[in-house]
């Protein structure tokens, strides 16, 4: 898709009022200055969040050996792993511990491998104002999306 389409789309979800029309950045003045001069905001990694909690996944890995069985065939297939690898992997991915372990590991590291920046709908709540507006210092900017 080109911008173009993401434009109409993202339209539409304004139209239909699965989105807000305007959406709200607070920040200090300090971020409000490199936003401004740069033209651009930042989005940083879940793993710098002030909450700890934020971007977590519930994982389920209750599954039957019959799912691990395809689960795993899915991976090996897609990497082109070799017999000997393609069985490693099958036994860590049999062991529910392991598979927990694995599973958590990977998706911390998919998350963490992509960038956020939050927005809010509200542009007077006094918790954003004092937690990421500088403690009441900084600024609430406005995007019309």
């Amino acid at each position: 898709m080109d911008s173009q389409e993401y434009t109409m789309i993202i339209k539409k979800m304004v139209d239909n009022n699965e989105l807000p029309r305007f959406v709200y950045k607070f920040t200090s003045i300090d971020i409000l200055i490199v936003i401004l001069k740069k033209g651009c905001i930042k989005f940083s990694k879940p793993s710098s969040f002030n909450d700890p909690f934020d971007c977590n996944i519930t994982i389920d890995t209750n599954n039957t050996d019959e799912e691990v069985h395809a689960f795993v065939n899915d991976i090996a297939n897609n990497k082109n792993l070799n017999q000997a690898d393609r069985e490693t992997f099958l036994s860590n991915m049999l062991d529910p511990n392991e598979r927990f372990r694995i599973t958590s590991t990977a998706i911390k590291k998919r998350i963490d491998s992509h960038g956020l920046s939050c927005f809010s709908k509200c542009n007077s709540n006094l918790l954003m104002w004092a937690h990421y507006a500088d403690s009441y210092n900084g600024v609430c900017i406005k995007f019309d999306i």
